[in-house]
């Protein structure tokens, strides 16, 4: 699929230096920040929002030094580009579909239970626009790149398309699992991650996923924070940066 210095253990072991090394220094920034923050604390939202904004930053880093700087990985290659649609098929078109109703199932889900809107409050604010920028724009940028760019080359290196799918959907599903999310949950993120690693696989691109995860994302958004506006504005600068992503050709 590439034609770089990728071998398949490195994703791994980059990916977990860079989530686990931004977690732990996120916990220190937060911590260590005049803000009065105390890890734990279920009233107080701006810890868990910095540990997680330091632990995606630490993800998509990490990635980027190796993939770009160690593997010699393009762009491209990386999936950073404008997807191929000529070759996208029935399994791509099954696969688009069957993410389209997941992203569905998991925003209608968090329509019902508006928890955090209490925490956040109701009004637009400084932590909500961060809450937002981490979970809708950052998160899904730093998990398409790591997951579908970066994982799956890796696996595809060394299995048949079918397992390299699955087993880095399924891997996806599992990493989730920091998060406290119910199993249910977990094993609708592992199919969704299948389902981009299809379109990844047809498309030479993880636009199409990422545009998919960034939605599903601000829609959950919507329903936890009670603020449209902003949840739907981050969806916005995501979709930008996919544009940009779209100005350079798929490899060859």
């Amino acid at each position: 699929m590439t034609r770089n210095r990728l071998r398949w253990w490195q994703p791994p072991i980059v990916m977990a230096v860079g989530a686990v090394g931004g977690y732990y220094l996120g916990g220190v920034v937060a911590v260590a920040l005049p803000l009065g923050i105390e890890l734990g604390d279920p009233l107080n939202p701006k810890g868990p929002i910095i540990v997680d904004g330091f632990l995606q930053g630490g993800l998509l880093l990490a990635v980027l030094v190796s993939a770009l700087l160690i593997s010699r990985m393009t762009p491209a290659e990386l999936g950073l580009c404008r997807p191929d649609l000529s070759d996208l098929g029935a399994p791509g078109w099954a696969a688009a579909a069957v993410a389209l109703a997941g992203v569905a199932l998991v925003s209608a889900n968090s329509l019902s239970a508006p928890a955090q809107v209490t925490v956040l409050g109701f009004g637009v604010s400084l932590t909500l626009v961060a809450f937002c920028f981490v979970f809708a724009f950052l998160g899904p940028l730093a998990e398409e790149v790591a997951f579908r760019g970066y994982l799956y080359p890796g696996v595809r290196s060394m299995l048949p398309v079918a397992a390299a799918v699955v087993i880095s959907g399924l891997i996806f599903g599992a990493a989730l699992a920091y998060r406290g999310y119910p199993l249910s949950l977990l094993a609708v993120l592992a199919g969704l991650g299948i389902c981009w690693n299809v379109l990844r696989e047809r498309t030479d691109s993880i636009v199409p996923g990422l545009v998919l995860h960034g939605a599903m994302n601000a829609l959950v958004l919507v329903g936890l924070t009670a603020q449209p506006g902003v949840s739907l504005a981050t969806f916005a600068a995501l979709l930008a940066a996919c544009g940009l992503a779209c100005l350079v050709r798929p490899p060859a």
